[in-house]
């Protein structure tokens, strides 16, 4: 038997990123665009990992999830350190801060055409308090117009997994481009936007970092 071999150290961010902020009506957000050096090796990788099935899963959409954790037999990820100190920097933070040391693939796919008159599993991530900074890395190798990370103008911490588009305010939308990395406070209300038939027809990859100030 062959063994599969998953090499963890393409995993290494690209010293010519480029960071733009912006200012939306709720909070700043920052994109990271060319956020890994090889971001074909990156994708190559993934494949390697195999999908495990989420709460969310359920009959409009496949929601699973491909994870490795760094620390595991004396390996680790390479991007992890490089994003705390790039995290400090977008954020003008004095303070120690630690991005966990695991490797969070997202996995979705549209089953039916529920998308097109409601938001999917609008959320905050859990957030040990306002102190965690969270990552969204768009992985898949090209995107529609339109496709891409809403965030929500609404209170609270708790909604449903599928929300009418008429009863969710819109704070922003950001378009969604291949190895493009979207940073935001984990309180802000967030989730995928899927506007067109694209993952009905590929699965939808991004990667999630969480970065917490200590």
């Amino acid at each position: 038997n062959s063994m599969i071999q998953f090499d963890n150290t393409v995993f290494e961010m690209n010293p010519d990123r480029v960071i733009t902020d912006i200012d939306t009506p709720l909070a700043r957000v920052s994109i990271i665009d060319n956020y890994y050096k090889d971001f074909d090796a990156v994708r190559h990788e993934l494949d390697k990992i195999p999908y495990v099935l989420t709460t969310n899963n359920n009959d409009d959409m496949f929601d699973g999830r491909k994870s490795y954790v760094g620390n595991m037999g004396g390996t680790y990820l390479p991007f992890v350190k490089d994003h705390a100190y790039m995290v400090k920097d977008i954020i003008e933070y004095n303070g120690e801060l630690q991005t966990e040391d695991s490797l969070l693939i997202n996995c979705n796919q549209m089953l039916t055409d529920r998308y097109i008159d409601e938001y999917y599993n609008p959320h905050t991530d859990p957030a040990r308090s306002s102190d965690t900074i969270s990552t969204v890395v768009m992985l898949n190798t090209s995107y529609e117009e339109s496709e891409g990370l809403n965030t929500y103008d609404i209170a609270g911490t708790q909604f449903p997994l599928w929300m009418k588009r008429t009863e969710l305010k819109l704070n922003t939308f950001i378009q969604a481009k291949p190895n493009r990395a979207i940073l935001f406070s984990a309180l802000l209300p967030h989730g995928a936007a899927f506007t067109t038939s694209q993952f009905r027809e590929e699965m939808r990859y991004t990667q999630v970092i969480f970065t917490h100030l200590v």
